[in-house]
C-alpha cells in the first residue's frame, strides 16, 4: 500500500521545489553577471561593439543622405498620419451635426 499523502506533504515538496528553482537561477545569475564581466573586459569584444555602432550609425547617415526613410521617420509618420486622421473624423463629425442640426431647425 503506497504512503498516504497529505496537503502539509505535498506543500513540503512544492516548497522544496520552489527553493531550488530559486538556487538555480541565482547561480544561472551569478553565472552570466560574471560572463558579462569577462566579456566587458576583453579588447576584441570592445572593438566589436563600437564596430557594431559605428557602421550603424554610418548606415543611417548615407540612407538619410540618399533620402531613403528610416524605420524610425516611417514610424514618426505613421503617428503623425493617425493624429491627422483622427483630427479629421472629429471635424467631418462636427460638420455632420452641424449639418443635422441646420436641417433640423429648416424642417420646424
Amino acid at each position: 500500500m503506497p504512503p498516504k499523502i497529505t496537503k502539509e506533504r505535498v506543500d513540503q515538496i512544492l516548497s522544496q521545489a520552489k527553493e531550488s528553482v530559486k538556487l538555480l537561477e541565482s547561480i544561472q545569475k551569478e553565472g552570466l553577471s560574471k560572463a558579462q564581466e569577462y566579456l566587458k573586459k576583453s579588447p576584441a569584444f570592445l572593438m566589436a561593439l563600437e564596430k557594431e555602432a559605428f557602421s550603424k550609425t554610418a548606415i543611417l547617415k548615407k540612407l538619410k543622405k540618399l533620402g531613403i526613410a528610416t524605420k524610425e521617420d516611417v514610424r514618426e509618420l505613421n503617428d503623425k498620419v493617425d493624429d491627422l486622421a483622427s483630427e479629421l473624423r472629429m471635424q467631418i463629425s462636427k460638420m455632420n451635426r452641424k449639418d443635422s442640426a441646420k436641417s433640423g431647425s429648416k424642417e420646424a
